[in-house]
């Protein structure tokens, strides 16, 4: 027999147990009634019927009683049962949702380890960049690559976004010197325009200056130029010494 049906058994029996308990007492405090008025009256041949009768019922309380005892017990073990039983059952849901946890960390770590090898190719392109920059074309930064902190919106906007990668967080990325509200689905794009604007601002600005010749008196400080703009945002460059340095050169 199943446990519930067992439990709703023992819970009927109390029920009933009870409910014959509560009528044995009822008639037994009538009989207990009963007797005292014979007591008082006349006719006391009503006694021994009487007395036998109480005797009955006490009995039969005493056993009621005793079967109370016997069903309350038999309860508690019942509901501890069914308590260890559905502890048991949590468990094993518990245990079958982290097997599944552990697959969804197979495949997140997969991820990772594919974010990581595409970052570094990202990197690697962008030091390729820099290595083979023509020697008569200005830079004005030593390095290329990701900027980590724009790497991390852009996971957090991705985690955040359950359905849509340009749904959930945004942030905002300076593009040609405007302030502009960006989702995960624009880095290449933003890469793009940010490429775009380091052209034309070169374009911009022209072949740099030779350095003067040891007989060459030096031309005169020209004015700093302003910061490209494709160095805000994404790219966090660390500026270099200016490759035309100032020199001076004392008359011969």
């Amino acid at each position: 027999m199943k446990l519930g049906i067992m439990r709703r058994n023992t819970m009927t029996k109390l029920e009933q147990a009870q409910a014959s308990l509560e009528a044995a007492q009822q008639r037994l405090a009538a009989l207990r009634a009963e007797r005292q008025a014979v007591l008082g009256g006349d006719d006391i041949d009503a006694l021994p019927k009487l007395s036998a009768a109480i005797a009955q019922q006490e009995a039969v309380i005493r056993d009621l009683g005793d079967r109370l005892v016997i069903l309350t017990e038999r309860q508690k073990q019942e509901e501890a049962e069914q308590r260890k039983r559905e502890y048991a059952a949590g468990v094993d849901k518990i245990e079958a949702a982290l097997s599944k946890r552990v697959d969804a960390a197979a495949r997140v770590e997969l991820v990772i380890k594919t974010l990581g090898a595409a970052v570094r190719h990202f990197d690697d392109v962008s030091s390729a960049i820099f290595r083979d920059w023509p020697p008569n074309v200005p830079h004005f930064f030593t390095s290329f690559s990701l900027n980590r902190e724009g790497l991390a919106n852009l996971i957090e906007a991705v985690c955040n976004s359950p359905t849509d990668i340009n749904t959930g967080r945004e942030w905002v990325e300076v593009i040609a010197g405007k302030p502009v509200l960006v989702t995960p689905g624009d880095f290449a794009a933003i890469e793009r325009a940010r490429h775009a604007e380091l052209i034309a601002d070169l374009r911009e600005r022209g072949a740099p200056m030779p350095e003067p010749g040891p007989e060459e008196e030096p031309e005169l400080e020209e004015p700093e130029a302003p910061a490209p703009r494709h160095l805000a945002g994404r790219f966090r460059p660390e500026p270099l010494d200016d490759p035309v340095a100032e020199q001076t050169t004392e008359p011969a």
